[in-house]
């Protein structure tokens, strides 16, 4: 006798178990991110998130949290302070930073040791800009403070570009940086470099040096010319660094730009064409 199989078939099921399963499976991830969040993050990390989602910005905290991510840093310590400003800074205008402008800034960079976090990956891109800010503000505020080069002060131009904070130390007429025709760096340039390198050092970033000449003619004879000396006082630059306790390894490039950038382009032969350039670079760059 053959038996004949029934096809008996299971009650359809609908599909609503597997919304809520999806749904328990979110809330459940959801709360193990919030419990990782909160174990990661410091109380003014929460503040700012907490800040963030309910749309409130509070600038009067904002100087607080920079004095507070910055604290390790400082100017000098061979800078002494004195009310005294004889000479008028060039940056003593409405459109360039005043040592009363963002004060918590310059004074992040006091009282510690050196920075050694990574600024990209520890905040973002505006976190740095403000980081260049204070740098700024400090090697003003330094310049100010010392007596033997605070004359120099309007040899010294900074500002902000696409590679980082682009620090100029330029001839002046009467008060040039190295010897005529020479790599021969004069005694004030030597401290005005000398203290660029002291604020610049306690930031993470890496520096670019580039020497510069005017567009007048030179040959020193032996094929020596604009482009062997501006490379030559690029390069006596980055050795004032080194003996400022400048790591050689931040050092990514030291260039000789001869006068195919100028300052004053509409006026080639000016002396403040000739300088010394160290650019601070932002995070990523390579030169």
């Amino acid at each position: 006798m053959r038996r004949k199989k029934r096809n008996e078939g299971h009650a359809h099921h609908g599909g609503g178990w597997k919304i809520a399963y999806a749904d328990f499976i979110t809330t459940m991830m959801a709360f193990f991110l919030l419990l990782w969040l909160l174990s990661v993050t410091t109380a003014d990390q929460r503040k700012g998130i907490s800040d963030y989602f309910q749309g409130v910005v509070n600038l009067t905290e904002a100087p607080k949290f920079m004095d507070q991510q910055h604290e390790n840093l400082k100017v000098p310590d061979q800078v002494t302070q004195t009310d005294e400003s004889p000479y008028e800074s060039p940056y003593e205008n409405p459109e360039q930073p005043t040592l009363n402008q963002g004060e918590s800034l310059s004074s992040s960079l006091q009282g510690g040791n050196t920075y050694t976090g990574n600024v990209q990956s520890q905040t973002n891109k505006n976190h740095e800009a403000e980081l260049f800010k204070a740098t700024e503000e400090a090697l003003i505020k330094a310049v100010r403070e010392n007596n033997e080069i605070r004359a120099f002060a309007d040899q010294l131009i900074m500002e902000q570009t696409d590679e980082g904070l682009k620090i100029q130390i330029i001839d002046h007429e009467n008060r040039p940086l190295f010897n005529s025709g020479s790599a021969d760096m004069l005694e004030h340039t030597k401290k005005i470099i000398m203290l660029v390198a002291q604020v610049v050092k306690k930031i993470p970033n890496n520096i670019s040096i580039s020497g510069h000449t005017d567009a007048s003619s030179f040959s020193k004879g032996n094929n020596y010319g604009n482009w062997e000396l501006s490379v030559d006082r690029a390069n006596a630059s980055r050795r004032v660094f080194l003996s400022a306790g400048f790591p050689s390894a931040r050092i990514t490039s030291v260039v000789g730009k001869e006068s195919n950038e100028l300052l004053i382009p509409d006026n080639p032969y000016s002396p403040k064409n000739r300088r010394v350039c160290v650019t601070l670079l932002k995070a990523g760059i390579k030169q």
